[in-house]
C-alpha cells in the first residue's frame, strides 16, 4: 500500500516504484502520470522531489508564455543575465538601445506575438526615421548593434522556453556603407607635430602619442606611469577610459568615468617607441 499522499509503491519484483502527473487536462481535470523507480523508498522520493519540481517549473514557465511582454522580459533580461555578463560600458549600452529604441515601439508586444516581419518592419522603420531627435534614420552599426541585443535576450528567452524560436533569426539586416577616411599628409602631419611639440597644454603629449603609436583615444587617457617602460622604449597597453552613461543617476550626475579593459583581448599589446624617445 502507498504511503498516504505519496504515490509510492513496492513492487512485486523488489523495487520501489513513485508516480506522479506530468498533464492534468484543465476542462476534464484527467491526469496523465509518469512513474519513476528505485531500489528504496526514499531514493524513490527524492526522485520524486525532483521531478515535481520540474513539473511545477514547466508548468510555471507555460504560464508565462502568455503573459510575458516584450518589455518585461527585456527588463528581466537586462538585470537577471546582461548585468553580470558584460561590461559596464556595455550594459550601458544594452540599456541605452533597450529603453530609448525597443520598448518605446515594441514593448506592448507579447512575446509569443513577435515574428519576423513585424521585428523587420521595426527595423526598417529604424534605419528610415529612428533617430531620437527625430533628424533621420539611424546608421547601419546602430541598427545592426540593437538587432544584436534584442536577439541576445530573444535567444535567452528561447533557451527559458518563453518563445518556440527566436525571431531575430530571419531579419535581412542594411549592407555597412564605408566612407573613405582621409589620412594627414606628411607635410600637415608636421605641422601638427611641431604644433603640439611647441605648446605647453597638457594634451599635446597625448596627441604626440596619439599621432606616433596609433593609440585610441580611450586607450590614451588611460595611460599610467607603470605602463610606460623608458629604458626599454616600450608602452603598454592594458587600459581603456570611457565616460558612459548613467542607469541610475548618481549625485545627479548623466555619465561617469571607468576605467576597463580594452576593447578587445587583442588590443592589450606592447608597443615600441620611435627612435629618439628610449632613454639611454
Amino acid at each position: 500500500m502507498p504511503r498516504k499522499g505519496e504515490n509510492i509503491y513496492k513492487r512485486s519484483d523488489g523495487r520501489w516504484e513513485g508516480r506522479y502527473a506530468i498533464i492534468i487536462d484543465n476542462t476534464t481535470g484527467k491526469k496523465k502520470y509518469h512513474s519513476l523507480y528505485g531500489k528504496t523508498y526514499s531514493e524513490v522520493k527524492k526522485k520524486l522531489i525532483v521531478a515535481k519540481q520540474g513539473v511545477a517549473t514547466n508548468r510555471l514557465l507555460e504560464t508565462s508564455k502568455t503573459k510575458y511582454k516584450l518589455a518585461e522580459w527585456l527588463q528581466l533580461w537586462l538585470s537577471q543575465y546582461a548585468k553580470f555578463n558584460v561590461k559596464d560600458s556595455t550594459f550601458s549600452n544594452y540599456y541605452y538601445c533597450i529603453h530609448n529604441h525597443i520598448i518605446p515601439k515594441l514593448g506592448y508586444v507579447n512575446l509569443k506575438q513577435l515574428n519576423t516581419f513585424n521585428l523587420q518592419v521595426f527595423f526598417n522603420e529604424k534605419l528610415a526615421n529612428g533617430r531620437i531627435d527625430g533628424k533621420g534614420g539611424l546608421s547601419s552599426k546602430s541598427v545592426k548593434d540593437i538587432h544584436t541585443i534584442l536577439s541576445a535576450a530573444l535567444k535567452q528567452a528561447l533557451d527559458n522556453n518563453l518563445i518556440d524560436k527566436n525571431p531575430c533569426m530571419k531579419i535581412k539586416l542594411p549592407t555597412d556603407k564605408y566612407s573613405s577616411i582621409r589620412v594627414l599628409s606628411v607635410d600637415e602631419q608636421k605641422i601638427l607635430e611641431d604644433a603640439a611639440l611647441n605648446s605647453e597644454h597638457y594634451l599635446s603629449i597625448a596627441i604626440i602619442l596619439a599621432l606616433y603609436t596609433g593609440l585610441r583615444l580611450g586607450e590614451v587617457c588611460a595611460l599610467q606611469w607603470k605602463d610606460i617602460d623608458l629604458s626599454n622604449g616600450i608602452l603598454r597597453v592594458t587600459s581603456n577610459l570611457q565616460r558612459i552613461k548613467l542607469v541610475s543617476q548618481e549625485e545627479n550626475k548623466k555619465t561617469k568615468i571607468v576605467i576597463g579593459t580594452p576593447k578587445s583581448s587583442s588590443s592589450i599589446r606592447d608597443i615600441p617607441f620611435s627612435r629618439g624617445y628610449v632613454v639611454t
